[in-house]
């Protein structure tokens, strides 16, 4: 297994095992006689989808669907998924890691990481690895923003002479539209 595949199943797994993080029963509770009924509420959800602008990471300026978990109080991991051409078949997948730092899920400012990676062309691959700043707020209920901004390094197979690889650094939004995406919480 080649570490393409490799980090191309981790990220399959993190996008979707990620909401389990935390959610299996505790056996040795012992059943209450009548418990409360607690309503849901958007404050506790675990998961959010929408769409995300993220051409740092995934090396294409179109919307790719994007996911987010919460694995713990004030951490979440993001996936992307695009789906750009089917002839050659060209995709990206990539995840981010972000921490808030200060404030709550619903507005706040995050720290975090992550990488994406996929094929832009026929026998053309990329590789980025992303560290990211950001804020995120929440409209209304159940509408969640998160803009991000950030370094990366990239490796991506290019047409170079001689069919050289080209490896670069930016600092930069991770968009055109600052790395924004917008997402639906459940």
């Amino acid at each position: 297994m080649g570490i393409k595949s490799f980090l191309f199943f981790v990220l399959f797994n993190l996008f979707f095992l990620a909401p389990a993080f935390g959610q299996f029963p505790d056996i040795d509770k012992k059943p209450e006689a009548k418990e409360k009924r607690v309503r849901w509420s958007a404050k506790d959800s675990t998961m959010a989808a929408g769409l995300a602008s993220n051409s740092q990471l995934l090396y294409t300026s179109q919307t790719a669907l994007t996911g987010l978990f919460s694995v713990g109080e004030k951490s979440s991991a993001q996936a992307f998924l695009i789906v750009s051409g089917s002839d050659p078949m060209t995709y990206g997948i990539g995840g981010l890691y972000k921490y808030t730092v200060s404030g709550t899920k619903r507005l706040g400012f995050h720290v975090g990481g992550g990488l994406g990676l996929g094929d832009y062309a026929e026998d053309r691959s990329f590789f980025r690895i992303s560290g990211v700043a950001g804020f995120h707020f929440r409209v209304r209920k159940r509408i969640l923003f998160h803009v991000d901004g950030g370094l990366t390094l990239s490796r991506d197979d290019a047409l170079v002479d001689g069919g050289d690889d080209s490896n670069q650094t930016t600092i930069t939004g991770q968009s055109s539209i600052f790395g924004l995406s917008i997402m639906y919480m459940f």
